[in-house]
């Protein structure tokens, strides 16, 4: 949206600048999916008999002749993110950071974005361009990273998440209107999609009352993927510091 020709033209010097609050973004949307996969809050509460216990669980130790006791409590269906397909409904600045890190996990990215990709992007973030349906259906994690507007409203909607797999993850570190609650509480409760995570909610700071808290599936964190302030005060101090090089 600069013109560049036209700056350099004039002697004006463009720079960019690659805001912390994003990368911190992408790395919190990066924890929801492992937290989903690898279901951290379940995990991290069945460390002994008695909490096996008390969750209606039966300890049942392996014969360790033969083996180490991986897994102890039997929790099933953890997964990984390597070789999983990260859906991104949306390709701005987050969610470009959240591509190269899922790279690096090894995952394969596939993008839906209603404005053309280049195939210069596409080959340096390293994902592939497909309709919203088709990413739906494709994908293991599904993450929104769209700005919210009357027409992104409700975006994710009944149809959207029966599209899903039932063993696929929401993940919404956008705005919470992008995805019709009543939808996704229906979703939760007839298991048609495996979890979903949101550091966003309907309201904000979160009803106590809220649906969605009483499903184990449904993970959340009180919008703080950007935190913290101080990513704020360092892209300032970075922007000051590019100003002060313009004039050397």
């Amino acid at each position: 949206r600069i013109d560049l020709k036209g700056c350099k033209s004039a002697g004006i010097q463009v720079r960019t600048l690659r805001r912390r609050t994003n990368i911190a973004m992408a790395e919190h949307t990066l924890m929801l999916c492992l937290t989903l996969a690898k279901q951290f809050p379940l995990v991290t509460s069945t460390l002994s008999i008695e909490d096996m216990l008390l969750r209606g669980m039966v300890y049942r130790p392996f014969d360790t002749r033969h083996t180490a006791s991986p897994n102890y409590a039997r929790i099933p269906n953890l997964q990984t993110l390597h070789d999983s397909t990260l859906g991104l409904i949306g390709f701005g600045e987050i969610a470009k950071e959240v591509a190269m890190r899922a790279n690096s996990f090894g995952m394969r990215v596939i993008v839906s974005q209603p404005t053309g990709l280049s195939a210069e992007e596409a080959q340096h973030f390293r994902f592939e361009q497909v309709k919203l349906n088709d990413l739906l259906t494709q994908s293991d994690f599904v993450s929104i990273h769209v700005p919210f507007s009357e027409k992104t409203t409700n975006l994710i909607d009944q149809n959207e998440l029966s599209l899903m797999k039932r063993s696929a993850f929401l993940i919404n570190t956008a705005r919470a209107r992008i995805v019709n609650h009543d939808a996704l509480v229906n979703a939760l409760q007839m298991g048609s999609i495996a979890g979903a995570a949101f550091d966003v909610h309907y309201e904000e700071p979160i009803d106590p009352t809220e649906k969605l808290l009483s499903y184990p599936q449904f993970i959340a964190t009180p919008h703080v993927g950007g935190a913290s302030r101080m990513n704020g005060l360092m892209d300032a101090q970075t922007l000051l510091m590019q100003c002060a090089q313009c004039f050397q």
